[in-house]
């Protein structure tokens, strides 16, 4: 377990580039996994919408991978596929 002081302040990995799918992927789990110590868990996936779809609990942070309008997304409501919100 890290300090107080990394837990409140966690350290995100960059890439400035991504040269490949496979290195934006790499990067997407790294993302989750620093956010997933920060909430009860993340989501990334590459739908118009994780409704109906994206089974969560509340308080899950959802990345799309492949939006060009809402890519983050926050389970507001709930247990089930239903209730998310585009924060972003």
């Amino acid at each position: 377990m890290g300090s107080v002081t990394s837990l409140l302040n966690p350290r995100l990995p960059y890439t400035e580039a991504f040269k490949t799918d496979q290195t934006f992927l790499r990067w997407a789990n790294q993302v989750t996994n620093a956010v997933n110590v920060q909430t009860p868990s993340a989501s990334y996936f590459s739908l118009t919408t994780p409704n109906s779809i994206v089974t969560a609990t509340r308080g899950t942070l959802g990345i799309n991978l492949n939006s060009t309008v809402s890519v983050l997304w926050a389970k507001q409501v709930g247990s089930g596929n239903t209730g998310w919100v585009a924060i972003a």
